[in-house]
């Protein structure tokens, strides 16, 4: 799995390559970084290769969110219809991250013209040095967004096959 905004030695985003211009904000549509990656295994390794967006089964199938995300969009839902039966407008509902004791999120309400055209970047300290990998303060942030470890899932055995 790539990032989009995954950098190359030098610190140039590998999706610079297939940047296809700008959002509505002016922020930079960097879609080459898969793209690129594909064509360094074809160039280089003479194989045949493809990219898949991860996220796209994520965004199809509910069963593929984690219990975490699906309370906490839950939680974003009723926060909105109780501010807008408030009289509440021209505001986004926030999750206001606590982690004492342990993970949980309350909402909170922001003006969009605080953030509406704004690009929030990822914390430095979440990257190492080369800016090529994440560090452990990442995974300490994001692993509670999982939630709960996985079910085990069945396994198939190696079992040879007689011609």
């Amino acid at each position: 799995m790539a990032s989009e905004a995954v950098r190359d030695e030098k610190g140039q985003p590998l999706g610079t390559a297939g940047q296809t211009g700008e959002d509505a904000f002016q922020h930079p549509l960097l879609t080459g970084a898969a793209q690129h990656l594909v064509e360094l295994v074809i160039q280089h390794l003479n194989l045949r290769a493809r990219f898949e967006k991860p996220g796209d089964l994520q965004r199809m199938s509910s069963t593929c969110i984690s219990r975490t995300d699906q309370d906490e969009a839950y939680l974003v839902g009723q926060a909105a219809i109780q501010a807008l039966l408030q009289g509440e407008s021209d505001k986004m509902v926030t999750l206001v991250r606590h982690t004492e004791p342990g993970y949980y999120c309350s909402t909170g309400l922001v003006e969009l013209a605080k953030i509406a055209n704004a690009q929030q970047l990822m914390p430095a300290h979440y990257l190492n040095e080369n800016k090529t990998m994440v560090t452990q303060a990442f995974y300490d942030y994001a692993l509670p967004l999982i939630g709960p470890s996985l079910p085990d899932h069945a396994k198939l055995e190696k079992t040879k096959v007689q011609l």
